[in-house]
């Protein structure tokens, strides 16, 4: 029912027209007993009709009465003239959330900050046991001064969609039968799978429209969409958003919060808004999480998909708390640093304490990237169309030095030197890898190869003297070279060409001396000397409980090769280790996740994905998955629980059990098959 400007409804003077919906009209009022402007939402004609909507209308007044909280739109009262029936609300000055995603992507942090206060706004409703039903962009506000209100809590609009061409984030609502089987109350880009396919709704259908509004917030783009409201719900049913166009820097834990908000499966959505709370403070402060790939593992009748993920978030900053000359103590305080999607190697944390560079993905190559470790975005220094790997600080902390790897394998790269700030960089020499400068700036030690073979070779580092050869064992690989703090020994890693042992090897810098091995393992992942150089920090799979692929834990061992202990423990690998005077320790952190999933393959590629259900959902790994002759279910070999043992799931992901509890270290589960008759299950 539309008002004229200038009239009065009750004691609301009506000063202007603010909008128009699927239910009714919105108007700009004065309320001339408080002295304050207000917001009147009208029915429209076609509603004020329905008896039915009226009553439903005047219900949910009296529930949304009851919200009062910072960031929900309030409710002041129900105002019945006439033919007029129409809601008084509060007027929230400012931008919708969609006039802002219109303009495009919003930074991270604004993001997770108007996102914390709908989380807020959302658990509050949710405690009062109502939901929202329509939650979009265009129902948030954002007021000059950064505060959310969500508005149109329980009144979803009713008007039905007609034609084709529309603009679905702000299709109306199809029906208004509150949240009974059958009602479709949702805009149609919001809608969750439940709500799409009318059934009863709950507060899980809201966390859905959450995750939406991130995603967009995110990104600009609708997480779900299409042409039409047909192929938009379609979208909603069987596809998954395009989670490439997240920004490379989203923090895992943000994107573990999207994919679970946007479970179409209720039952395995997020239960409660509150704990998306966690999860942003968890994504803001860029502490731990993991991505996601994926490769096939075909079998029978069925396709089996076995996702695996190996996130490394460089500069899990390691607080050592020891004197320089004392072995590492166990207390520890982890920082993340890094929060790219994909690999991030190789941290090296500045001389002066407050810039640590590392190696992440740039498109298809890896560059050096210098973040402050006091928090601000990070920054690319290198970006020609070549692998950058291995940077390492000089003396001043005023430029680096790094590893381009030759295109043909097995042939000299160079190492060069570039400034901190960024510019053109300066060849320095040929090399087989990395390389590390002293701390008296001077010289560079690196491998490559001399007359004799392999040779650790000291280059100067401005060209201006005759280089240096310490001949090393040959069939072996170097890697690694770490000058000690007061330049007398230089410590790198060795392997074996011709087995699987791997050592870390300290040799004297001066002329003369041996090298002496102070500690090996199957398979190592870096060395750092301690500050003191009373002994060194390495990285080894030694005492994994994982067969393949091992966890890598930092290790401790004295210069002489004695008091080898083990500093770090669980599931969770630290590769590269770089350890900072003050005791600061950085390192490539690592977690291997997988999932089993199904999927046909009667179909296309695109339409065997979109129908592909996940039966596992691991903190861990899930591998080797083996179904059994009637197809009702697969054994998988999983440790999530700390050792790997053997699982079995129904295929819908249902039944979920642990069948073997092994916890022995020294004895590995795995690759188990079902017997014909589907009785037993054989493994190794």
């Amino acid at each position: 029912m539309s008002l004229s400007i200038g009239t009065r409804l009750g004691p609301y003077e009506i000063l202007s027209a603010l909008g128009a919906g699927g239910m009714g009209e919105v108007y700009r009022a004065r309320d001339t007993r408080l002295d304050r402007d207000v917001a009147i939402k009208t029915l429209s004609a076609a509603f004020a009709a329905d008896a039915e909507r009226v009553a439903r209308f005047q219900r949910e007044a009296r529930l949304l009465a009851s919200l009062n909280h910072p960031h929900i739109g309030a409710i002041y009262g129900f105002e019945d003239a006439g033919d007029v029936s129409a809601l008084v609300l509060e007027l929230v000055e400012g931008d919708t959330l969609d006039d802002r995603v219109r303009r495009g992507a919003l930074p991270l942090p604004g993001a997770l900050a108007i996102a914390q206060q709908i989380a807020d706004a959302l658990d509050a409703a949710h405690g009062s046991g109502i939901i929202h039903r329509d939650l979009k962009p265009a129902n948030i506000m954002i007021t000059p001064d950064g505060v959310v209100k969500v508005l149109d809590f329980g009144l979803a609009k009713a008007q039905a969609v007609e034609g084709a061409a529309l603009d679905l984030s702000q299709s109306p609502t199809m029906t208004a039968d509150g949240t009974s089987a059958g009602a479709i109350l949702g805009t149609a880009a919001y809608m969750s799978p439940e709500q799409a396919r009318g059934k009863a709704l709950d507060k899980r259908t809201d966390i859905w429209a959450f995750g939406c509004v991130l995603y967009q917030m995110l990104t600009s783009r609708l997480a779900f969409h299409g042409e039409t409201l047909s192929d938009t719900i379609v979208a909603i049913l069987e596809r998954e958003p395009d989670w490439t166009v997240l920004p490379v820097a989203t923090p895992s834990a943000v994107r573990r919060l999207l994919h679970r908000c946007l479970e179409k499966d209720p039952r395995r959505r997020l239960r409660d808004i509150g704990d998306a709370r966690h999860w942003m403070d968890e994504g803001a402060t860029g502490e731990a999480g993991l991505g996601t790939a994926a490769s096939r593992f075909p079998r029978r009748r069925l396709a089996w998909l076995l996702g695996a993920v190996a996130l490394a978030s460089a500069g899990a900053g390691w607080l050592l708390r020891t004197p320089p000359t004392e072995a590492p103590a166990r207390s520890v305080q982890l920082r993340r640093l890094t929060d790219f999607v994909g690999m991030e190697e190789s941290p090296a944390i500045a001389p002066d304490g407050k810039v640590v560079a590392f190696v992440a993905r740039a498109g298809s190559k890896r560059q050096i990237w210098t973040r402050l470790l006091a928090g601000g975005p990070p920054r690319q220094l290198t970006s020609e169309e070549t692998d950058h790997e291995q940077p390492r600080w000089t003396p001043d902390s005023s430029s680096l030095i790094y590893y381009v790897p030759s295109a043909t394998p097995g042939e000299h790269g160079t190492i060069w030197e570039i400034s901190a700030f960024g510019g053109e960089p300066r060849r320095v020499a040929s090399a087989l890898g990395g390389g590390d400068i002293s701390h008296d700036g001077r010289r560079i030690a690196l491998f490559r190869f001399e007359d004799k073979g392999t040779a650790l070779v000291l280059v100067t580092r401005d060209g201006s003297g005759r280089d240096e050869v310490k001949h090393v064992p040959p069939n072996s690989q170097y890697d690694y070279p770490r000058w000690s703090p007061d330049d007398r020994w230089i410590a790198f890693q060795q392997d074996d060409l011709a087995g699987f042992n791997k050592r870390i090897v300290i040799v004297p810098a001066a002329p003369g001396g041996d090298p002496q091995e102070v500690a090996r393992g199957a398979d190592l992942g870096g060395v750092s000397w301690l500050p003191g150089g009373s002994g060194v920090v390495y990285s080894s799979s030694s005492g994994s409980t994982v067969l393949y692929p091992p966890t890598f834990n930092l290790r401790a061992v004295e210069r002489d090769g004695t008091g080898d202990r083990q500093l770090t423990f669980g599931d969770v690998s630290y590769r590269e280790p770089d350890v900072h005077t003050s005791g600061t320790l950085t390192a490539s952190r690592s977690r291997m996740q997988s999932d089993i999933w199904k999927f046909p393959v009667n179909g296309s590629p695109a339409e065997n994905t979109r129908r592909s259900v996940r039966i596992t959902h691991q903190t861990g790994q899930a591998q080797t998955p083996s179904v059994s002759p009637d197809e009702s279910e697969v054994v998988y070999l999983s440790d999530s629980g700390g050792h790997g043992n053997l699982w079995i799931a129904r295929t819908d992901g249902s039944g979920v059990r642990q069948i073997t509890f092994e916890q022995d270290p020294a004895i590995s589960v795995g690759v188990p098959v079902w017997s014909p008759a589907g009785g037993q299950i054989v493994f190794l």
